[in-house]
């Protein structure tokens, strides 16, 4: 029960950290194209998706 609520704990960090993410690069990118796709993969493989 204990890792259940662990992994969910982290899933939700995770979906955190990527939408702050696309905010950040929303906000400071020249580019506004590349900001949909670039942060979903930094963040995506930065937050955890490997090692979940």
């Amino acid at each position: 029960m204990a890792d259940i609520l662990h992994m969910k704990f982290y899933i939700i960090i995770m979906l955190f950290r990527l939408f702050s993410g696309m905010l950040y690069h929303y906000y400071y990118s020249p580019d506004k194209q590349i900001m949909i796709i670039a942060p979903i993969f930094y963040y995506a493989v930065e937050g955890g998706f490997i090692s979940l």
